[in-house]
């Protein structure tokens, strides 16, 4: 069968905790949203998210998402992935647009909203003085493109920081309000910083 414009799709919770309290939402879901959340999952392969759509059931996080099974050509399921944006290293970075930030050391990774780095402690909001995010920005070199995230539908940005810029990232985190998070990320010894930017 061709593939349809909208599916009707449910999503549960797959947190342990939340299984018997969180209650399934049923929703028409773009094509477009499903096939990415499929393509993260298959590695965009057009067999891989065929036989997905056959089984009518991914888990993606923390949600499930189920459907009711269908086959369709796979010449369709291609033309599809197809419309999922690609990898595009000709993209300037664009801070504007960002959404996300993540410190990583080694294995350990911290991840902020936007929202969350931009925050300020109550006395610098008095004094009109810089966030967490606001330093980021302009304290750091520009990072390096990466590759287009399909399951966070954003492009990657990389930086590896030097001695330089460890200091400053370490001195940026003194602005954030979240006084146990500062006081790791101001001991540990921060290696990358990488940015999901929205097209």
């Amino acid at each position: 069968m061709p593939l349809a414009a909208s599916i009707q799709v449910k999503i549960s919770s797959e947190a342990a905790e939340a299984v018997a309290l969180t209650p399934v939402v049923v929703r028409d879901m773009p094509l477009a949203e499903l096939m990415e959340i499929l393509a993260a999952a298959a590695a965009s392969d057009p067999e891989r998210v065929r036989d997905l759509l056959k089984r009518g059931v991914v888990v993606s996080g923390a949600s499930r998402f189920r459907w009711q099974p269908f086959d369709c050509a796979i010449e369709d399921v291609a033309a599809a992935l197809e419309l999922i944006p690609k990898p595009d290293p000709s993209l300037p970075f664009a801070p504007g647009r960002c959404v996300r930030v993540a410190v990583l050391a080694g294995s350990r990774r911290w991840d902020l909203t936007r929202e969350a780095a931009s925050r300020k402690r109550v006395l610098h909001r008095l004094l009109l003085r810089s966030s967490f995010w606001d330093r980021l920005v302009a304290a750091l070199p520009t990072p390096a493109y990466v590759t287009y995230s399909i399951k966070d539908r954003a492009d990657v940005y990389r930086l590896e920081l030097d001695e330089e810029g460890r200091r400053a990232l370490q001195a940026a985190a003194s602005l954030l309000p979240y006084s146990s998070l500062s006081a790791e990320l101001r001991c540990t010894h921060l290696t990358t910083i990488e940015w999901l930017v929205k097209r």
